[in-house]
């Protein structure tokens, strides 16, 4: 016979957190895997550009909703919302009059998948060139067809995305 009642969490919040982002790396990498081994490397450049299309698609979808003066700092909120905490990155924000930059000193998102990407041959460059390729790109094309400024670069620890009104 079972008893009914409350039983103790087996798991924290945070180690929940971290088996949960953990899990989505190594979705992301099974994803990315059964790509380069149907399509090739060389049907890559199509799907990156589908993917940041859908990416900018989803992006300007929610920045619309916001003034047009508002959305290059919405979009750095995104930015902000997505990498620094969903993904536990250590990151800051620096709001000018007409601009909102985002630098992400150290990428939890990335971090998470370096960890599983020898498991599935992919090297820090192959990684970076696609999951970071496609965020920035997401990003980028985000802020063009918002009719916003955009500059960004990949650093050694992560990243930073500028987003300007014109």
């Amino acid at each position: 016979m079972q008893k009914s009642g409350k039983s103790e969490p087996r798991f924290t919040a945070g180690e929940k957190y971290a088996s949960l982002k953990d899990r989505l790396a190594y979705y992301l990498l099974i994803q990315v895997y059964t790509f380069l081994k149907t399509s090739g490397i060389r049907g890559l450049p199509e799907a990156m550009k589908l993917l940041t299309e859908k990416a900018a698609e989803i992006n300007v979808k929610e920045a619309r909703r916001q003034p047009s003066d508002k959305r290059a700092e919405f979009l750095a909120g995104m930015l902000s919302q997505h990498m620094g905490e969903t993904f536990s990155s250590t990151y800051h924000t620096e709001k000018q009059d007409s601009h909102s930059k985002v630098v992400l000193t150290r990428c939890g998102c990335i971090e998470s998948i370096l960890e599983h990407s020898k498991s599935f041959g992919l090297t820090v460059s192959d990684c970076k060139a696609v999951f970071c390729g496609s965020c920035m790109g997401g990003y980028r094309k985000s802020a063009e067809k918002l009719q916003l400024e955009f500059n960004g670069a990949l650093t050694r620890e992560g990243c930073y995305m500028n987003f300007k009104t014109p």
